[in-house]
């Protein structure tokens, strides 16, 4: 110890040198994981099957920070138990890749103030989070799942530049229900959810839900001509029943709930609204960072919170030990498991 600090050092000194960092920094930490996740995924099959398809996931997650003298803590939008409130804390922008037979591991992250709008800076990480993804072997084709809080010019055009395809939930604007009102009726066809009964009458299973597609030109308003996407709009509605409906009183007319999803998606359109709708495993990822290097948020100054509750390292380290077990016939991989199933395991407790 006295070779390599020249002697005894005082508990402050990490806080100390921490708090010394600056921007620079941070984004050399942020670049050493993502390189870290490259040569992971070379010695342990992090991701298989990202030769065919592998997802990226893009989202955001308020973090409650206490004290007044808290660089960057602002009131921002956050749900809890469903319910939109407002939140006093820091916001974390997160990227994660999987693919159909792997769980997510965090290809790139960004720490910014409370107050920030969820796409703020979501086009840039999404390029980086796709660039790891290539990285890491996902040769074949990359979808960037998004909810409507990244339904923006800059980050379907970022996405695109990447030579990624994108599904992003599209926001209910007059524009988005005209072009609801214009697909035919005959156009809808019912998607069999596992609870679909079958209907004598009608010879086939009625699940209550149905899906339907059509063109559609987003961001035409914006004077860069560059800017104008004309992709897929997948929507599916949802049978809208009335709960205060006496017993037995039928419906005069049926009633809808419309969901719909821009995307380019070479896949079909069952397929493609199946594959966009796996996007919130992202909760879960986002769960286990609160609970983890989000939980605590020690220091006062931004630079040194971003680099001390940087996630990626370690959360990434877990997953490509739980994946050794692959090499033994006697234990079974976590290909698929959560963090909790992860730290369970006596391989990544030893």
């Amino acid at each position: 110890m006295d070779t390599l600090s020249g002697g005894v050092r005082a508990p402050s000194t990490p806080g100390s040198h921490l708090r010394c960092y600056t921007r620079g920094n941070v984004l050399q930490i942020e670049k050493t994981g993502r390189e870290l996740l490259a040569r992971l995924s070379r010695q342990a099959p992090l991701l298989p099957g990202a030769d065919v398809l592998a997802f990226t996931g893009i989202d955001s997650t308020q973090k409650r920070a206490y004290g007044h003298r808290k660089e960057g803590a602002r009131f921002g939008h956050t749900k809890i138990q469903g319910k939109s409130v407002l939140v006093r804390g820091l916001n974390a922008l997160i990227g994660a890749v999987s693919t159909p037979l792997a769980a997510l591991v965090i290809a790139a992250t960004r720490l910014r103030g409370g107050n920030a709008p969820s796409s703020r800076g979501a086009a840039s990480l999404a390029a980086q989070a796709i660039g790891t993804a290539r990285a890491c072997g996902c040769t074949g084709t990359v979808v960037v799942r998004m909810d409507s809080a990244y339904y923006a010019a800059a980050v379907i055009a970022a996405v695109r530049r990447s030579g990624a395809r994108f599904p992003v939930t599209a926001p209910v604007s007059a524009a988005i229900r005209a072009a609801i009102a214009a697909i035919p009726q005959e156009a809808w066809q019912a998607i069999e959810y596992p609870q679909a009964i079958w209907d004598d009458q009608l010879g086939c299973r009625v699940s209550g839900a149905e899906a339907a597609e059509t063109p559609y030109a987003a961001f035409t308003s914006k004077k860069d001509t560059g800017l104008h996407v004309t992709a897929r709009l997948i929507v599916r509605r949802v049978r809208d029943k009335n709960k205060d409906a006496a017993p037995g009183q039928g419906e005069l007319f049926p009633a809808w709930r419309y969901h719909a999803v821009f995307t380019d998606s070479p896949h079909e359109l069952v397929q493609a609204g199946q594959q966009h709708r796996g996007h919130a495993i992202i909760e879960q990822l986002l769960a286990d960072l609160s609970d983890g290097p989000l939980a605590h948020l020690p220091s006062g100054k931004f630079t040194a919170i971003a680099a001390i509750a940087h996630p990626r390292g370690t959360h990434d380290q877990a997953r490509s030990t739980g994946e050794l077990p692959r090499t033994s016939p006697h234990t079974p991989a976590l290909t698929r498991a959560q963090s909790a199933t992860q730290n369970s395991s006596p391989l990544v407790r030893r």
